[in-house]
């Protein structure tokens, strides 16, 4: 409809009343439909949707402010502006029709030379009005939108964390995973841990592919967030392993401890499965190490790169040949905070694939049993003078000492390690 020729609906009992707003609006270029009572102009606004209505307050059956009121259930009609025309001034009834939704109000006699102006500028505000309810709602739309895009930026935020730890670009000091770029490099002393599942090819060759990675996921819920509980971020997963790194040897070794401790909880639930326990070794050295991205433009990955690496990893190996579940380095003893919390004994030097000189280790035995590890305690001095007999190669006396420590704790490996190694020595002697 031309807007400026506006429908306006007048409801009113009354020829005369009808007949004065009619031609005072028509003089004015409205265009004018009437409605006799409340029940036709409802009827009325079923095919029709005025601009405007000026509704009568008195009126048989329907009153006009329950009038209004069923207009303001129309959807269409809820910002419909309507001037509520009566003889009634009292405060009461103006009260009312604007609580029945009214616009405006206006009492009779109706001042004919001024009614247009107000109905005009009645619907020129309403008109206003709408404008700024698209405003709102095209805002709105743009605020859900920019949220959604803020969620999506986000939720890519934290699944790029998952393959790129925040850890890892805070070292690099890079705000964001699109900072990063070839041979970014820092170099940093730190702690690194490599965990790997023992036995796992007897439990791949006894599994399905689809079981294994069920498995996995299964042990890493159990182990992995006592890593980042402890302040140390996974580096990478290596199939059955995972290599962590820490800032701290304290935390380092901490987070081991734990993750030796939810291991007893998985194997509950795995034994409440009638399924045999799954064991895992620990190895932690400390050290220098460069951190950075290697690959080209199209792929790259963050590593690590170090001797420091390496010997972590050895001694994760060596956790089998000694029998215990966790083994250090002595540069990661040597940073330990507050050693006396930990259960350390050293092991003596050892020799390491890989490395020409033999490094001091120590075994970690705060998982074992109370009773494993007040004997170890117990007889630690006895234990420490046999391992110096055996590396002065004095195998005999290193015999007769570890006899006596496996005697008082048959369960006591590194010691069953040594003996067993003496008698191999003793016999070549």
């Amino acid at each position: 409809m031309d807007k400026k020729n506006p429908l306006i609906l007048i409801i009113d009992d009354s020829p005369t009343q009808r007949l004065i707003l009619g031609t005072a609006l028509k003089n004015a270029d409205f265009t004018v439909l009437e409605a006799v009572d409340g029940q036709a102009a409802l009827s009325v606004l079923k095919t029709v949707r005025p601009d405007g209505i000026l509704l009568d307050v008195e009126m048989p059956g329907l009153n006009g402010f329950e009038v209004c009121m069923e207009i303001r259930k129309i959807p269409d009609f809820r910002y419909t502006p309507i001037m509520m025309v009566t003889g009634l001034e009292d405060y009461e009834s103006i009260k009312k029709a604007f609580l029945a939704g009214a616009t405006d109000f206006a009492t009779k006699p109706i001042n004919q030379s001024l009614i247009a102006y107000r109905v005009r500028y009645m619907i020129r505000t309403n008109s206003y009005f709408i404008d700024l309810q698209e405003s709102e709602k095209h805002i709105r739309d743009l605020n859900s939108e920019l949220e959604k895009n803020v969620l999506e930026i986000q939720q890519y935020a934290t699944a790029a964390t998952r393959f790129v730890p925040q850890d890892f670009l805070k070292i690099l000091k890079k705000e964001s995973i699109m900072e990063i770029a070839i041979g970014n490099c820092v170099e940093k002393e730190m702690s690194v841990l490599f965990l790997d599942i023992r036995s796992f090819t007897t439990l791949s060759e006894r599994s399905s592919p689809v079981e294994i990675f069920n498995l996995l996921n299964t042990l890493m819920t159990y182990i992995t967030p006592e890593i980042i509980n402890n302040k140390g971020f996974i580096d990478k997963y290596i199939g059955d392993a995972i290599m962590a790194l820490f800032l701290n040897a304290s935390d380092a070794l901490q987070g081991s401890i734990a993750m030796l401790e939810n291991m007893n909880a998985f194997n509950e639930f795995r034994a409440g499965n009638n399924l045999p326990p799954i064991g895992v070794g620990i190895g932690i050295n400390t050290g220098s190490l460069a951190l950075g991205t290697v690959g080209f433009k199209d792929r790259m990955d963050c590593t690590v790169i170090s001797d420091t690496v390496n010997l972590a990893s050895r001694l994760e190996s060596l956790t089998r040949t000694f029998g215990v579940d966790l083994l250090i380095s002595e540069p990661c003893y040597n940073h330990l905070q507050e050693k006396e919390k930990f259960h350390c004994r050293s092991l003596g030097m050892t020799s390491v694939k890989g490395k020409a000189q033999q490094v001091k280790i120590y075994e970690v035995f705060q998982n074992n049993s109370p009773l494993e590890i007040q004997l170890k305690k117990e007889y630690a001095a006895m234990f420490e003078m046999a391992v110096n007999h055996f590396e002065q190669k004095e195998f005999l006396e290193a015999s007769s000492l570890f006899r006596q420590i496996i005697s008082k704790n048959p369960g006591d490996l590194p010691a069953e390690y040594f003996f067993q190694n003496c008698q191999i020595a003793d016999h070549r002697l």
